[in-house]
């Protein structure tokens, strides 16, 4: 009898090939759930046969197959597959395996099959195999490399590019870049016609992206769907995987759709959004989803092509038992709201803040100008009275002095600012490279503390922009500072989000988090000097009509949000 191996990632249908396989005597003498794990299997134990899906996370069956085959392993290759459409069992002949058998035919067929193949012979079903010959995107398909082809697949599903990534070991970047190239190999617009040919050229299910609707009371899931057909405003249901439950017409009017387009559909899967933001979308969804918590914020969206300001808002949907089945996601159009009632309290608001933004700013420069003047008045008195210390007197007194200077810049800065003189100066620049600067700059005063400055930027799709380099290093140098001086140990994480909202306009959004090693370890007070930096970056912000918040939870992290609504730019072929 045999040497084989398994390469599955379901670990119940991996117990029930092994039985069946020392059932007929072989042996098995590894079990893999991954390509590579697989591949590196075949190398050192040179299996007489190893049986494989080809839905592998990590490396993919068809590619596994073409890296053995590169590799020269001796090892005979049949696919066991959930896939069974003609196509693939084409593709896995060309590739190199010698046998293929679908999952959905009966078991007997892998005696058959091991037989053939372990005595030299191919297994390829007549019924099976058949022509990939015909239209362009047959043939554009049958040019896909494995890679391709696996992407395409999880596509289909529904998967978001990080979760693509993951399955595959790649970064979301590299995943984008293949959906890009899928794009142009297939002549396809968008996402959803490629899912459209893939369907079409049995390359999934017929339903695959259109996955069932999970097993909800019947009664319930009708209940629901009266109470929200009775709702004035755009409302629908998703069950934890993010697929349409339900939805009103106000829904469907407002997205443009029709219930076949989004019903059992995820929202990246829907003619919607476009491919970017539905992934995106998608991904907020599901975080929503999983939180599994109300909440309720305003978004700005482009509907039927203008802006909308839209009221968001979520709660989670149980069943009878209790069990979570979903989220109830709606929204109300606020755009038409009265503008007046508005303004008047924003104004009244605005002011609050003024009046004690200033306040705590004389409050800061009070304390700031008395030590540099008390050290500069002490070094001047000591240099009259001790003759033989006058240089080293006058080396302090000047370093008061340049401390009393950069106060004093700063106070002018402020009235500028408070008089709406100082004049904002746009240049293009790419935000990636002005954070990784201040890590630079920041790290050996955090390295000194024994602390660590890390920098996340894989969100910013859109990181170059117009903006005023003086002032918005001013402003991310006093996140730093104060983010540091708030840090007793642990780390500074700085994330940066820039994403396009339409008309050239990008939402940049930079968070610097002091994370201390010890859950609930104690803050450190942050010094005056530091606290007016804050201040006068608060006031640079206002002119740039943004927003900076600061927070502290109470497990001792402190959290400093800016926020800014800019101009894209194109920079050296980054947009």
């Amino acid at each position: 009898m045999s040497r084989i191996a398994i390469a599955e990632e379901q670990t119940v249908t991996r117990h029930a090939i092994r039985l069946l396989l020392e059932a007929a005597g072989h042996e098995v003498v590894a079990e893999a759930d991954n390509g590579l794990d697989a591949l590196q299997q075949l190398r050192d134990l040179q299996p007489a046969l190893l049986i494989l899906e080809l839905s592998l996370p990590r490396l993919g069956g068809l590619e596994l197959i073409q890296r053995a085959k590169a590799h020269g392993l001796p090892a005979k290759l049949l696919v066991l597959t959930a896939q069974h459409s003609e196509y693939f069992a084409a593709r896995c002949m060309e590739a190199g395996a010698h046998g293929f058998i679908s999952k959905h035919e009966d078991l007997a067929d892998m005696g058959k099959a091991l037989d053939a193949v372990l005595h030299g012979h191919s297994y390829f079903p007549s019924h099976v195999l058949g022509t990939t010959q015909g239209d362009k995107h047959s043939l554009a398909l049958k040019a896909l490399s494995a890679r391709e082809l696996a992407v395409l697949q999880l596509l289909c599903t529904g998967m978001s590019n990080v979760a693509i990534g993951e399955q595959l070991a790649l970064s979301d970047k590299t995943v984008s870049t293949y959906k890009i190239r899928l794009k142009d190999k297939l002549h396809a617009t968008s996402q959803l016609e490629l899912i459209d040919i893939a369907r079409r050229h049995g390359l999934v299910d017929g339903n695959e992206a259109e996955a069932p609707l999970p097993s909800a009371n019947l009664a319930e899931l009708q209940l629901l769907q009266s109470m929200i057909d009775a709702l004035p405003h755009a409302v629908h249901v998703r069950d934890t995987e993010g697929r349409m439950l339900a939805c009103n017409a106000y829904y469907l009017e407002q997205q443009q759709v029709s219930l076949e387009q989004v019903l059992g559909k995820c929202i990246n899967q829907t003619p919607e959004l476009q491919d970017d933001d539905a992934d995106l979308v998608h991904s907020s969804l599901m975080e929503a989803i999983s939180a599994a918590v109300p909440y309720s914020r305003d978004v700005l969206v482009r509907l039927q092509g203008k802006q909308h300001v839209l009221r968001h808002w979520g709660k989670p949907h149980h069943d009878s038992n209790g069990q979570l089945l979903g989220m109830i996601f709606g929204s109300v159009d606020i755009t038409d709201r009265d503008e007046q009632v508005l303004a008047l309290r924003v104004d009244a608001e605005q002011g609050k803040v003024r009046m004690q933004a200033r306040d705590q700013l004389l409050g800061h420069l009070t304390a700031e100008l008395g030590e540099p003047l008390r050290g500069l008045v002490a070094m001047l008195d000591l240099g009259l009275t001790s003759p033989g210390k006058q240089q080293e007197a006058l080396q302090v007194a000047r370093a008061h002095a340049d401390k009393l200077l950069a106060l004093l810049n700063g106070l002018q800065q402020a009235g500028q600012l408070a008089g709406g003189h100082y004049e904002v100066v746009n240049e293009p620049l790419d935000l990636r490279e002005v954070l990784a600067a201040l890590v630079t700059q920041f790290q050996p005063q955090a390295q000194s503390n024994e602390l660590n400055i890390a920098l996340d930027v894989h969100t910013a799709r859109h990181p170059a922009v117009w903006a005023d380099p003086q002032a918005l290093q001013q402003v991310l140098a006093a996140l730093f500072g104060y983010g540091l001086q708030r840090l007793p140990n642990g780390q500074l994480m700085v994330r940066l989000a820039a994403n396009g909202r339409g008309l050239g306009l990008v939402e940049v959004q930079v968070e610097v988090l002091a994370l201390p090693a010890a859950e609930g370890a104690l803050a450190a007070v942050a010094s005056p000097a530091v606290e007016l930096e804050l201040a006068l970056a608060r006031k640079l912000v206002e002119r740039l009509d943004g927003s900076l918040e600061v927070l502290v939870d109470e497990g001792g992290k402190t959290h400093l949000k800016l926020g800014l609504m800019l101009t894209q730019a194109e920079l050296g072929g980054v947009v």
